[in-house]
């Protein structure tokens, strides 16, 4: 009796997954400069004495929180198509191992 082994992986929807996550990382860009351009804003009307120290220091942490979040986003997308290759490459050590060893 001849073992039988399968692996499956929908590696086109892996491919896309990832092309989504980097497209999502690519948007933040724009709503990054969208914030500022609020925040900008938001400085100036509330005001409260705001001054440019204050302003700067806002807009270092918006910088920062948005930094922070697309280098995640781009470190998830890589993980994604990481995953996709391992699972490619363990298809076809399957697939070498299993011509191998058929009765």
């Amino acid at each position: 009796m001849a073992k039988s082994m399968s692996l499956h992986a929908n590696f086109a929807g892996i491919e896309q997954y990832g092309a989504d996550v980097g497209s999502h990382g690519a948007e933040n860009e724009g709503t990054k400069a969208t914030a500022k351009a609020m925040a900008t804003r938001a400085c100036e009307e509330l005001g409260y004495g705001a001054g440019s120290s204050q302003h700067g220091a806002v807009m270092r942490k918006l910088d920062s929180l948005f930094d922070e979040h697309i280098a995640n986003v781009n470190l998830h997308k890589t993980g994604t198509y990481n995953a996709g290759d391992t699972m490619m490459a363990a298809g076809q050590r399957m697939q070498t191992r299993m011509s191998q060893t058929q009765i």
